[in-house]
């Protein structure tokens, strides 16, 4: 187990000792510092948000409030110490921007290889989309923490709807200058390997305790499965039917809701630890 898990395991046990209105104080200081420390010392923030956690425990045993004891700008406290806390190493940065465009790189793959091809030039383009959205979704929660939750869900709804319209663009207009073209036997290969590639490497990060790794495997056995079922014959043409089609639907709305379902329980199960 990291230093940064450790933290981040004491930090879930000690927050329980929180008041009910403290808790909600420092909760909210907790997720601003986190979504605006993209670009931060992992390590340092979660020291940080150790040591404020400990600090109103204190304060809380003295018959002090949070608020009180920090102020009624927490988001000012953050900013400062922040700013005192290092920057990722370049070497970090391009480890994150590999892994979120590793991961949609490798969905996205598994749509192209059931029509038989690989369309280099999009699987780039919705790399870099997917890791701006990642950095807006971070900014937008970051910014809104401190505001009111109505606007809190415009603003997300407005990026993601944002984002939804530019991949369904680059998906529609995207010229076909880097597309290689497969032969089902190829495709077929190509599915299995992603399929246990993915599996393997989720096998790997769970040794690290990165548990939430897991959530992504109904997924990406349910697509692994219809693409290899798109390259034969007899399952081709039941997905040209409408039952076909509502199957489909339904597999992927199931692979969604075992994703929530098993995210949920491992958050549950790391909190309560």
């Amino acid at each position: 187990m990291t230093n940064e898990h450790k933290l981040i395991e004491t930090n879930n046990r000690l927050r329980e000792q929180l008041s009910i209105e403290n808790q909600e104080y420092y909760e909210n200081l907790l997720l601003y510092m986190r979504t605006n420390s993209l670009f931060h010392n992992d390590q340092e923030v979660e020291e940080s948000l150790l040591q404020i956690l400990q600090d109103i425990l204190e304060a809380q045993a003295n018959g002090e409030s949070a608020q009180s004891y920090f102020g009624q700008n927490p988001d000012a406290v953050a900013d400062d110490l922040l700013a005192n806390i290092s920057k990722t190493s370049r070497k970090e940065v391009l480890q994150l921007v590999g892994i979120i465009f590793g991961i949609s790189t490798l969905f996205s793959l598994f749509n192209q290889l059931s029509e038989n091809r690989i369309d280099f030039l999009f699987l780039l383009l919705n790399g870099l989309l997917s890791f701006l959205a990642v950095f807006l979704l971070f900014k937008v929660m970051n910014r809104q923490v401190y505001k009111k939750k109505f606007y809190s869900v415009v603003f997300l709804w407005v990026i993601f709807s944002a984002v939804l319209g530019i991949y369904f663009f680059i998906s529609a207009y995207t010229p076909p200058l880097l597309t290689v073209h497969l032969s089902s036997q190829t495709a077929i290969i190509l599915l299995a390997l992603l399929i246990i590639v993915m599996t393997g490497a989720i096998f790997y990060e769970s040794r690290k305790e990165n548990k939430m790794w897991w959530s992504f495997t109904p997924m990406i056995w349910i697509m692994g499965a219809f693409g290899i079922g798109t390259q034969l014959d007899g399952f081709k043409t039941f997905l040209n039917t409408q039952t076909g089609v509502l199957t489909v639907i339904t597999f992927l709305i199931v692979g969604l809701l075992l994703n929530f379902l098993v995210s949920y329980y491992l958050l549950k199960k790391e909190r309560n630890h």
